[in-house]
């Protein structure tokens, strides 16, 4: 007798999903000519997934040379689809107090005057790291409640959130990722965001894994928000109020 194998490719939803998926079972053994029944134990393949293209190499007519700026380091030119300079960014800097995160420097060019209000705010932050996470630790235990409160122990199993958390223990729940360092000058609003070098950290936290955790620090000295990420400054700039300039989690 001998055993036959049946592959059968075919798109699956082709309206939104035109790619071939392949199923294979065995047909046999063939018997007096006859093939006996498939046997309903075959395997639905998913096509293997297709890198995305890289980035088109820049043209070395539009090519950018980086530039270095003492107390922040290299800073790198980066290009829209058409290869022109959108701006320059910082080589990922390190603060032992948020180890693992990648803090960046933007800039619109060499000429910059802003960049020269970073390297002081970045060694305040070096400097008050540890006090700056005992700053937050409050507020981000009052975020774990807001989200808390919303949900019943069951709902809370569910979802992953977690059931209690003590303030002591926030940190253990709370993961930055990123930071970007923003500077406001000659701001329209600034009794909305003022003047200042703007630490804006993101991250993730077990009790929202949707809008995930903002934390941002005003000149590397002060906690001014902490949140669900939005990408705001403050909560007064969020909410166009002035009267929540002061208020760090709303």
């Amino acid at each position: 007798s001998t055993s036959w194998v049946l592959q059968v490719e075919a798109e699956l939803i082709p309206d939104r999903n035109p790619e071939l998926w392949t199923w294979t079972d065995v047909i046999g053994p063939v018997q007096d000519a006859e093939l006996a029944p498939a046997t309903g134990d075959g395997t639905l393949t998913k096509p293997p997934k297709k890198s995305a293209p890289g980035p088109e190499p820049v043209p070395e007519a539009n090519q950018v040379d980086p530039f270095e700026v003492e107390g922040i380091g290299t800073m790198r030119p980066e290009y829209t689809k058409d290869f022109r300079v959108r701006e320059y960014r910082s080589d990922p800097i390190s603060i032992d107090a948020f180890e693992g995160v990648k803090i960046r420097v933007s800039a619109s060019g060499q000429d910059d005057e802003r960049l020269l209000m970073v390297p002081a705010a970045l060694q305040n932050l070096a400097n008050a790291g540890p006090a700056l996470r005992q700053e937050a630790a409050p507020y981000m235990h009052q975020y774990y409640q807001s989200v808390r409160n919303d949900f019943g122990e069951e709902d809370c199993v569910e979802y992953g959130i977690p059931l209690q958390i003590d303030e002591k223990d926030i940190w253990d729940h709370v993961e930055l990722k990123h930071c970007d360092v923003e500077v406001h000058v000659g701001s329209d609003s600034p009794n909305l965001h003022p003047d200042a070098v703007y630490f804006t950290f993101e991250g993730r936290c077990t009790w929202e894994d949707e809008h995930d955790i903002q934390l941002t620090v005003l000149n590397g000295e002060r906690v001014v928000r902490v949140g669900p990420f939005t990408g705001h400054p403050t909560n007064a700039f969020a909410r166009n109020d002035p009267a929540f300039l002061d208020v760090v989690f709303d």
